[in-house]
This record gives C-alpha cells, sequence and structure tokens, in this order.
C-alpha cells in the first residue's frame, strides 16, 4: 500500500478501510508509512476465524496499531455507535475504527456530546 501511494503521488490518506478476510494485518504491515500519518482514521473489519486461517490474531492488529499511537474503538452492530475497546469486548466485535491518540479529543468531544457511547456518523 505504501508503494502504491507514492506511485501514484498520493499526498495524504484520510480514511483507510480495510476488509481482506483475514489478511488485514499484511495490509497494515505493508502500510507502515502510511499509518504514520496523524490524521489517518481506520475502518478494519475483524473475524477472529478468518484471521486464524491467515496465521495471523486480532491481538496482533492491535498491538501493531497502537504501537502506531492508535486508540480502537468497537462499531456496536446492534446500534452502530462507537464504544471504547478493552481486553474483555475486542472480541465482541467485528467492525473497529483507529484513530491516533492526538487525535483522540476530537472523539471524546463527540462523546461527550452524546452520552457514553459515540454515534458512527458523528466519529468519522
Amino acid at each position: 500500500l505504501d508503494d502504491y501511494v507514492e506511485e501514484k503521488g498520493i499526498e495524504k490518506v484520510d480514511f483507510l478501510k480495510i476488509d481482506v478476510e483475514g489478511f488485514e494485518s499484511n495490509v497494515l504491515k505493508g502500510a507502515s508509512k502510511l499509518i504514520q500519518q496523524e490524521n489517518l482514521i481506520i475502518f478494519v473489519e475483524i473475524v477472529e476465524k478468518n484471521l486464524i486461517s491467515a496465521n495471523s490474531s486480532a491481538r496482533e492488529i492491535f498491538e501493531l496499531l497502537e504501537s502506531n499511537g492508535y486508540k480502537a474503538w468497537m462499531i456496536d452492530r446492534a446500534d452502530y455507535v462507537l464504544k471504547p475497546i478493552n481486553d474483555n469486548n475486542y472480541q465482541n466485535g467485528v467492525n473497529f475504527i483507529f484513530v491516533k491518540e492526538s487525535n483522540i479529543l476530537v472523539v471524546d468531544r463527540v462523546k461527550n456530546l452524546e452520552g457514553n457511547s459515540l454515534q458512527a456518523p458523528l466519529a468519522i
């Protein structure tokens, strides 16, 4: 992905959606420069059984993004509300939004307007 962005002369990416049936960590590793961007929002579908088939895991994806300064939010499938992630609930999710910690104040302000959780359209 980094090579493609460079070849095409793309200077900035605001939003990255990854849904590659278990190979999400491969995409992220190929986007190592891209994920350094400060304002990038990353949407990832994480299905543990697909990741296991690809010799990966949800924990690997979370650790990779957390080590690059990202915080995770789970999109609740029942009401499409963003909820903070912790070690106990990340396995219950499928769709996740990752935002750099340096941008978390923007997310936090929306959270405070809406109560304990975020409406997904407002966070994006």
